[in-house]
């Protein structure tokens, strides 16, 4: 991997890409060598970029007072200041060498904690409202994150460790290793799915998780719940009171209807306005309101393609599919007869 001076400084100022994040972590947690080099680069840079650099030394300023302290005390406590023909030149001489040795001390300090951090740095991945982002993971895995959804993982030692924190909802394509190395996802609530290679959706929101499964099998675990073993087509919708699961139900379902946000389009069948409204909030954060509450009940079935033409657009979808106007009062949403 090209590591350059600039790319290292954009790094630790936070401006490098996310794919960039990726890579310089990677090669920063692969030795302690790489971090040195690092050090190194960002030291030998002009003075704005070395201030940089120091403030990243003298961050943990406790270490270095702590040093100095620890070797200013060794120079008073010298036996050299009972001897008065040299007691100046002990002391100049003792100071010098004390400082050298905090300065040193505190240098390799703070590249072991560089080091250590990046070794085991998590990375977070977020989607913004109405955002769909695809992410692929170190082991070749998919996953698609909806709208106000972030995903979490580690590097170790350098490697992925194939074990992922979601929350929100995302759409996982895992690779199977030759190994047979199994793969999890955690939630917030204690959830862990646990998988060798399959497809399937993850939600878990305001106190509501479902799982749905597309291909392969996934084993199901939560906290005072026995295991579930999940086969293609099965959903498991939850109840989460204070992260424990309080209720659950297990039914097959038309798996598509569940993943298509992530294809990218949302497939209907006999789905209410009301449900589909809710859709839309959840995935991008705007409340459309019905000036008729009966009209929260009309279904409807179809699909609607998801662009990036803008919410505006899928508003429009939405009401033609249901036969209805959309109007926008300032900021507001509005669908009427």
């Amino acid at each position: 991997m090209d590591i350059s001076k600039e790319l290292i400084i954009r790094f630790f100022k936070g401006r490098c890409s996310e794919h960039e994040e990726i890579e310089v972590t990677e090669w920063l947690s692969a030795s302690e060598q790489n971090t040195q080099q690092a050090m190194q680069l960002l030291e030998s840079s002009d003075d704005q970029d070395e201030r940089l650099f120091l403030q990243l030394l003298i961050q943990s300023g406790e270490v270095w007072d702590s040093t100095t302290r620890t070797t200013d005390t060794m120079e008073v406590e010298s036996p050299l200041h009972s001897q008065e023909s040299i007691e100046g030149i002990g002391q100049i001489y003792l100071w010098t060498t004390g400082r050298y040795v905090a300065a040193v001390i505190a240098l390799l300090i703070a590249i072991s904690t560089v080091h250590f951090y990046y070794k085991y740095k998590p990375i977070y991945i977020t989607s913004d409202f109405g955002q769909i982002k695809r992410v692929t993971l170190p082991d070749g895995s998919k996953v698609t994150l909806k709208g106000k959804s972030s995903l979490q993982y580690k590097l170790v030692n350098g490697e992925f460790a194939r074990e992922v924190w979601l929350n929100g909802e995302g759409f996982f394509n895992i690779q199977h290793t030759t190994d047979h190395r199994r793969f999890r996802v955690n939630t917030e609530t204690g959830k862990q799915v646990e998988v060798l290679g399959t497809e399937f959706t993850l939600m878990e929101r305001m106190g509501k998780s479902r799982v749905v499964l597309k291909s392969g099998s996934i084993l199901l675990r939560g906290p005072e719940t026995k295991e579930m073993l999940l086969k293609p087509g099965d959903l498991v919708e939850m109840d989460v009171n204070q992260a424990k699961i309080t209720s659950y139900a297990l039914e097959k379902v038309e798996v598509e209807a569940y993943s298509a946000w992530a294809m990218p389009k949302w497939q209907l069948d006999g789905t209410p306005l009301k449900e589909l409204l809710k859709k839309v909030e959840n995935s991008y954060g705007i409340h459309v309101i019905a000036n008729d509450t009966s009209l929260l009940k009309k279904k409807a079935s179809g699909s609607i393609p998801l662009t990036e033409e803008g919410v505006e657009v899928l508003l429009q979808d939405i009401a033609e599919l249901f036969q209805l106007k959309l109007i926008q009062v300032d900021n507001k949403w509005i669908l009427s007869i």
